[in-house]
């Protein structure tokens, strides 16, 4: 036990030299190949497209899909925007494409870290990074290294519940909550209702609404309210209430009270998927555990015990509630349980009272599933899948004011990712129509598949590019 409290003690005097150590390898394995994987064709390279596009029309307001107003995505702009500022920087790529989601990732651990250096300790800081590290689920789909808005839309909510937190301390944080509750919103649409329940209960279990004066509830609603009337009133001078109406009927009450697209689940389907996410399954015993011990032994729960225990359960019903089940929909679990895991492992390890095996069980349980998962990181990091059609299209050459199209055997349109990679190589929308189209229009050329291609064997078809499986032709 002794040589334990040296060796926190010793981590505990050089921590900011730990500190910059572990956020430079979270830096790598968020950036690193963060654009050499395909572009994948669902939410991200939906975005991408309604961001190129919005530069394209010069409109800022509405999000176009292939020249239409898209009413599928029906998501607010923030992270178009942000998508759309990185462009600026990087280029049409898909390292720009991720480019934040990778950045709010890496903010989001170097936030928790200090919130719990802040409140808990040194100690308990390093380990939250360590988990941040080791989630190797997120580095996946849908989160750090893709471009859709799930990675923003959770550091947003990972501000709120820092601030609601310490709300508890000063009720001016509440302000920052709200806000944090409203760029949610504008980032993806009713998500951002489970941050409601959360500040309602907590507020109500640590009798914080006695320290909030009558002035603040007005100044804190404002907060809440003025940013996403702001985007209502541009949207509204531009579509009026269809974009609104789409938004209820499809992303709220449709997917509530269905399956949209299959995405059905088990009542459980969420705390199962957390437990495949080995290091958020250890925060889960360990919080527990800590919960269980202080019930025993008649302790009283501190508000960080109280938030965490809100937002866990707040989070898993809404979302269970829910017809349409995607795991990523519950992504944001992991902030109270990083926090309150990487909290209670180090107060074990630094018990005095705690036998010397239950530490080394806990210690070893915790390296383990560490190097598990920050392995699983780095194999998918350096994993590279390519799409030959991406590929094709990236290498192509293209005219200026050349009409494109597209045709194989099943069909005359890309895919999300196909017409993303189009629109960043031709600064145009991709022509409707296959091949029967493009033979009555002048000063075009079309894409085929190769097998298309040797089926149709038009004599007046000129090949300009090839490869060995698309062809890009002209009429001779």
């Amino acid at each position: 036990m002794e040589q334990t409290n040296k060796f926190i003690s010793f981590i505990e005097k050089y921590y900011y030299y730990f500190l910059f150590f572990i956020l430079a390898v979270l830096a790598f394995t968020c950036f690193f190949n963060l654009g050499a994987d395909a572009i994948y064709s669902w939410d991200e390279a939906r975005h991408g497209v309604n961001a190129f596009e919005m530069i394209m029309n010069n409109n800022y307001i509405a999000n176009y899909y292939n020249g239409e107003i898209d009413y599928w995505n029906l998501k607010p702009p923030i992270s178009y925007y942000l998508i759309i500022f990185a462009y600026k920087i990087f280029g049409y790529n898909a390292f720009a494409l991720r480019f934040f989601s990778a950045l709010s990732y890496f903010i989001l651990a170097l936030l928790v870290s200090l919130f719990v250096k802040k409140q808990v300790g040194k100690f308990e800081s390093l380990i939250s990074l360590f988990m941040f590290l080791s989630c190797y689920v997120f580095f996946f789909t849908h989160y750090i290294r893709t471009g859709d808005a799930d990675a923003l839309f959770i550091l947003f909510f990972g501000v709120s519940f820092i601030s609601l937190y310490l709300s508890s301390k000063n009720s001016n944080w509440l302000h920052l909550t709200a806000l944090m509750f409203a760029m949610a919103f504008l980032t993806k649409s009713w998500h951002a209702f489970i941050i409601l329940p959360i500040t309602f209960f907590y507020l109500i279990f640590t009798k914080g609404f006695k320290n909030i004066k009558w002035w603040q509830y007005i100044t804190i609603c404002l907060c809440a309210i003025i940013p996403i009337l702001i985007w209502f009133l541009a949207r509204y001078s531009f579509d009026g209430l269809e974009f609104f109406k789409q938004m209820i009927y499809c992303d709220l009450l449709n997917r509530s009270s269905n399956s949209i697209e299959g995405h059905n689940g088990y009542p459980f389907f969420y705390l199962i998927n957390i437990s495949k996410n080995f290091i958020l399954l250890f925060c889960i015993i360990i919080f527990a555990t800590a919960i269980i011990i202080k019930i025993k032994h008649k302790e009283k729960l501190t508000n960080l015990d109280k938030i965490c225990i809100i937002s866990f359960i707040s989070i898993l019903t809404i979302f269970a509630i829910a017809k349409t089940k995607l795991e990523w929909y519950a992504y944001p679990i992991s902030i109270p349980l990083i926090i309150s895991g990487a909290t209670y492992l180090g107060q074990f390890l630094k018990n005095i009272n705690l036998k010397k095996l239950y530490k080394i069980i806990a210690s070893a349980t915790f390296c383990v599933l560490f190097i598990t998962g920050f392995t699983l990181v780095n194999i998918e990091i350096f994993k590279v899948d390519t799409d030959k059609l991406q590929v094709f299209i990236a290498e192509m050459p293209y005219q200026p004011n050349t009409t494109v199209y597209y045709q194989d055997e099943n069909t005359t349109g890309l895919t999300q990712a196909h017409l993303l990679c189009f629109e960043w190589k031709t600064n145009r929308q991709l022509e409707k129509g296959g091949y029967q189209e493009f033979i009555l229009t002048n000063n075009s050329n079309i894409i085929m598949s190769k097998s298309y291609y040797n089926i149709l064997r038009d004599p007046n078809l000129e090949i300009i590019f090839e490869d060995e499986n698309y062809v890009l032709c002209k009429q001779s």
